[in-house]
């Protein structure tokens, strides 16, 4: 996740679920007991480990044959930019049978690769953006052209940056060039916004994802 702010952003791992009871155990109920998840880097080293309590006694089999799909709760964050991504993620299920054989908590333990999008290491730790429209917030006088500088920091020079208004339309896409100079037109659009959040996002050379982002709202009535 980017931070708007320009700073460091995180890494965000999104874990999905989906227990699934087999259809030879359809007419035989089960009750969860204990979920446990576990994300692991590449050298075995476990990132984060956290207990998934919201679906504790729910049962399995009989009408609730499939649970789970779940991803926001089981969200971990990353803030240590400096260690590889982590490459599975690791789930523990216990349940227990309401009735019949086996006696006893059974455990299933499973691991599945992790897919990301992170980029290279290293990435970028900060972007800052300046302009040479005065007030604060920076408001236009006239029709006067908007001057916008960008700086970022680590990763790996040149950097690239892309202009945008908003979070969505591109006013100038990726480039070398640090400046942007802009009239307060916007691609689609037949007159001035008023007030514009200006946004920057920069990336490390050969990279092709946004390391970090930067917003200024400006006044250009």
């Amino acid at each position: 996740m980017i931070d708007r702010g320009g700073g460091p952003g995180v890494i965000e791992y999104q874990l999905c679920y989906n227990i699934r009871v087999p259809e030879g155990f359809y007419d035989t109920t089960k009750t969860i007991q204990y979920i446990e998840y576990w994300v692991i880097g590449p050298d075995g080293a476990v990132y984060d480990t956290r207990v998934h309590g919201s679906l504790l006694g729910e049962k399995l089999g009989g009408v609730s044959r499939t649970v789970g799909l779940g991803c926001h709760s089981t969200r971990f964050v990353d803030r240590d930019l400096n260690r590889p991504t982590a490459a599975v993620y690791r789930v523990k299920l216990e349940y227990l049978f309401d009735s019949g054989s086996p006696a006893g908590i059974q455990e299933v333990t499973v691991e599945r690769p992790i897919t990301s999008n992170v980029p290279a290491r290293p990435l970028m730790t900060r972007l800052t953006m300046t302009t040479d429209v005065p007030g604060q917030p920076p408001q236009r006088v006239g029709n006067q052209l908007m001057t916008f500088t960008a700086a970022g920091e680590g990763g790996r020079p040149p950097y690239q940056y892309q202009w945008r208004y908003g979070n969505n339309v591109v006013l100038r896409d990726w480039s070398l060039e640090a400046r942007f100079l802009w009239d307060g037109s916007v691609p689609g659009t037949t007159s001035p916004p008023g007030s514009a959040d200006v946004t920057v996002l920069a990336r490390s050379a050969g990279g092709s994802v946004a390391e970090v982002m930067k917003i200024m709202s400006v006044f250009i009535r």
